[in-house]
């Protein structure tokens, strides 16, 4: 029972982003501008209409792609830029 105690209080800390955070997040349609072209968390090309979730600093995923990234870890995928943090799980 100890050794089972001491294991889970050394496991690394899972640090998700604040789900108020995420929600807060600009949803939009995706429209061609060169500037972005495929998805950095699937690598999937953006299709006109879809919808896109814009990071605070322009960074565009497709939405269901960055909510559960998001859901993972706390940071951009593409420049590590820190949401605010949920408490350690």
């Amino acid at each position: 029972m100890l050794r089972k105690s001491i294991e889970l209080a050394n496991r690394p800390k899972i640090i998700l982003a604040l789900p108020s955070s995420v929600e807060a997040l600009d949803t939009k349609k995706y429209e061609k501008s060169g500037e972005f072209d495929s998805c950095p968390v699937c690598l999937e090309e953006f299709m006109t209409g879809v919808d896109v979730t814009t990071m605070p600093f322009s960074h565009i995923f497709h939405k269901g792609c960055i909510v559960q990234w998001l859901g993972s870890w706390y940071t951009c995928p593409m420049c590590r830029f820190e949401m605010p943090k949920s408490l350690p799980c």
